[in-house]
């Protein structure tokens, strides 16, 4: 629509081109207003002289008049209408661009030499440069030299129009980054360009490279494992599931299971205890397969429902254990026992003894078959406990040892609310390491630490925790008596088990009620208690947790120290709490009893060997404990830790001594520094490290090879510690993890001293 000369100022409107190719005025004060168009254009026609063939009538001006107020509204409706259109392409404009800039993928334009033309602001994020300072870099400047030929043989490809190129490369920096690049031609007047979408790839890259690890010890496990989908289909196989049928990856991975199992054996056996693992049901069950290489082999299954983030139930795990050999043994003690049965009428009396006691063996071997199932699983569990409390010992040293640092730097600049926050952190971690010990306890993986304890200071430091965690309608009573005999435990273990006694009487409560706890000394066999093992006679301190809750059924009540038995939801539970009391009790040479009936709340009694009072004791009590002191020296010490951020804690902490210290990543990079460094008067090294050596290897290295040079152990993983030749012990003392500075310093300087009066 064409304004000219009716006073509209292009020059002044401010008028760009959207991606759209319309002219959108920025500034809607410039935007043409009727009104004064309409008396500007009434002006001008007065002004000029116009000649008529004739003078117009009233009735035709008024007409005309009419005419001129019609062409204004309709003006005025398309200046309108032109506002909205204008008011919508701006909005179109930042969508778009918004989309654009922030697109998941990074978007570039670049010409013929890698120069970049355009850039999206994800593209710079990946770059980790400015937009406005990423254009006209040639952006071959960011790819690594190991990837720089691939990008450059790739922009040659899209440049020469081919319709979709790719490429992988890997940027500078660390740590690096891959990338996956696509690009098109794009025809320019400026020349030749081209478009290229980068994706970062490098997470998938890593979860690729961990699947196949999980991939690797799924094939390396000697049972036979496989994924039955919710079509009766494999899925997933390992390879001893192979060397049982004999057939390839191939010919069963996305087969049904009838046709490599059989149709009759599928239908008979197997497709009723899945249809019951896919309802939700963990089965097992035991029967004779043939296999094609194994022959007749006698097979324990397990049918464990899988399942996706959601809980929906996709598929079976089924887990296959040859326990042929087993079975022939239990056949033939079966052959033998109904044999002896044949002819037990023309036998002697001596021979029915005889039969009797073959009888007895038999089932004795079968309680022991079963106590070594229980054994292993045991074992397992143990295995897994320990290997997780591993981890966190790790953890937990950098964590409690950065939060004293911090303390340390702060006692005289920090304010008292930051003080605050750094101890409740300093002490959730106490109770963390804690209950990491009470996991490797109840592992079997750390023995308890055993030392006179005072009952009533327990239970005195748990009234006050529980009164600000348990819930406002659950009435806490604990009957403190300081008259309760010492008892020989370990403090902290003993604390973690009446915290978890205490909580499980709290989740019997959820409309509230009253948690009595108190101690008191008993006599066995004096006291008569249902103890779930025996003690043997003498003297106990008794602790009782006893709740007004739910109560148990018979049924509940026997299987309660179960591992992994809980009446909880899902996920409320892991019915670890009373088998780590169990298991805790049983290592202290006491015992727990439990009574409890529904609607009648529980009793928990936990008994604990009772000592004969000290006079020692009774006097450290009004004792203030002494201040440690930091072992202080200038001896050279080589730290040998492969986690880096417990290396650079140890580190940090022997250098605030006053010890000059080297590091060392692994056992080989340390005897690397060895053989190097003279200086060197003791070596501190973790024991469980990457490579072919571990840290009792590099102790050997080190006793042959520098005699002068003391060697202090670390782990956090006791029994690992313990499972080496005895020879090891006495020359190679171990310091478990978490250590604080001053357990550090005191060992350090005690196996420096031993070797400065040694010689």
């Amino acid at each position: 629509m064409a304004v000219h000369g009716v006073g509209l100022e292009p020059a002044r409107c401010r008028a760009r081109r959207s991606p759209g190719g319309c002219i959108v005025t920025q500034n809607p004060r410039y935007w043409p207003d009727a009104t004064g168009l309409r008396r500007r254009a009434e002006k001008r026609l007065l002004e000029q002289p116009v000649t008529l063939p004739e003078p117009l009538t009233e009735a035709e001006s008024q007409r005309l008049i009419h005419e001129l107020h019609v062409h204004q509204i309709e003006l005025e409706l398309q200046n309108e209408e032109l506002r909205q259109t204008c008011a919508q392409l701006e909005q179109s404009l930042e969508k778009y661009t918004g989309l654009y800039d922030f697109a998941p993928a990074g978007c570039f334009v670049l010409d013929r030499d890698g120069t970049i033309l355009e850039a999206n602001l994800t593209g710079a994020a990946l770059f980790g440069v400015e937009r406005s300072r990423l254009l006209r870099r040639q952006f071959g400047g960011f790819v690594s030299t190991e990837t720089q030929s691939a990008f450059n043989a790739f922009l040659e490809t899209v440049l020469q129009g081919a319709p979709k190129a790719t490429c992988e490369i890997t940027l500078k920096g660390t740590p690096p980054h891959d990338l996956h690049l696509e690009g098109v031609t794009l025809k320019s007047g400026a020349g030749q360009q081209c478009r290229i979408a980068v994706m970062d790839f490098s997470a998938i890259r890593q979860a690729e490279e961990t699947l196949q690890v999980y991939q690797q010890i799924v094939d390396s496990s000697p049972d036979a494992l496989s994924l039955v989908g919710t079509d009766y289909h494999y899925k997933i196989i390992n390879d001893t599931y192979l060397h049982h049928t004999g057939w390839s990856r191939e010919q069963i991975v996305g087969h049904p299971v009838a046709a490599v199992m059989g149709s009759a054996v599928f239908d008979n056996i197997i497709k009723s205890y899945l249809d019951r693992c896919l309802a939700g049901d963990t089965v097992n069950y035991s029967k004779w397969f043939d296999f094609p290489v194994q022959g007749h082999r006698y097979m324990d299954v397990t049918y464990i429902p899988c399942r996706d983030r959601n809980g929906a139930i996709i598929g079976a795990m089924v887990v296959s254990r040859d326990t042929t050999e087993r079975q022939q043994m239990e056949e033939a003690i079966v052959k033998m026992n109904q044999y002896l049965e044949q002819h037990v009428a023309e036998r002697t009396v001596e021979l029915a003894r005889t039969a009797a006691l073959l009888e007895q063996e038999t089932h004795t071997r079968r309680d022991r078959e079963a106590q070594l199932i229980q054994a292993r699983k045991l074992e397992a569990i143990g295995r897994i406990t320990g290997g997780i409390a591993h981890d966190f010992n790790n953890l937990l040293t950098v964590i409690k040892g950065n939060l004293e640092i911090l303390r340390e730097q702060g006692e005289k600049e920090i304010d008292p609310d930051r003080a605050l926050l750094i101890e409740d952190a300093l002490s959730a971690t106490r109770q963390s390491i804690e209950l990491t010990a009470g996991l490797l306890a109840f592992s079997r993986q750390q023995p308890l630490r055993l030392q006179r304890t005072r009952v009533h200071r327990i239970l005195r430091g748990l009234e006050r925790l529980l009164d600000r965690m348990l819930e406002p309608a659950t009435r806490l009573h604990v009957a403190i008596d300081p008259t309760v005999p010492d008892v020989m435990t370990d403090p902290g273990h003993l604390q973690a088990a009446l915290m978890n006694l205490m909580l499980n009487a709290q989740d019997a409560m959820p409309k509230g009620g009253t948690l009595d706890v108190h101690a008191a000394a008993v006599d066995v066999p004096g006291e008569a208690v249902a103890l779930d093992s025996g003690l043997a006679p003498g003297g106990y301190v008794a602790v009782t947790v006893a709740d007004s809750g739910i109560g148990m059924d018979a049924d509940t009540l026997a299987r309660a120290c179960e591992p992994f038995f809980t009446t909880k939801p899902f996920g409320k539970g892991t019915g670890l709490g009373l088998a780590i009391v169990y298991g805790f009790a049983a290592q202290s040479n006491g015992g727990i009893a439990i009574e409890s009936q529904p609607g009648q709340g529980t009793t928990v009694r936990l008994f604990l060997p009772a000592l004969e009072p000290s006079s020692e004791c009774l006097a450290r009590e009004t004792q203030a404990p002494p201040l440690p002191v930091l072992a202080e020296g200038t001896e050279t010490i080589l730290v040998v830790e492969d986690e880096s951020r417990v290396r650079r804690l140890a580190c940090r902490y022997l250098r605030d001594i006053g010890y000059p210290v080297l590091e060392a990543a692994d056992a080989e990079e340390a005897i690397t520094i060895l053989e190097t460094e003279p200086d060197i008067q003791i070596v501190f090294s973790d024991i469980i490290m990457p490579g072919d050596r571990n840290g009792f290897d590099l102790a050997d290295w080190v006793a042959v090879h520098r005699p002068a040079v003391k060697c202090l152990l670390t782990t956090g993983h006791h029994q690992r510690a313990c499972a080496t030749p005895a020879s090891h012990l006495p020359s190679h003392p171990v310091l478990i993890k978490p250590y604080s500075k001053e357990q550090l310093a005191h060992r350090i300087r005690q196996q420096l001293d031993e070797k400065s009066s040694s010689t």
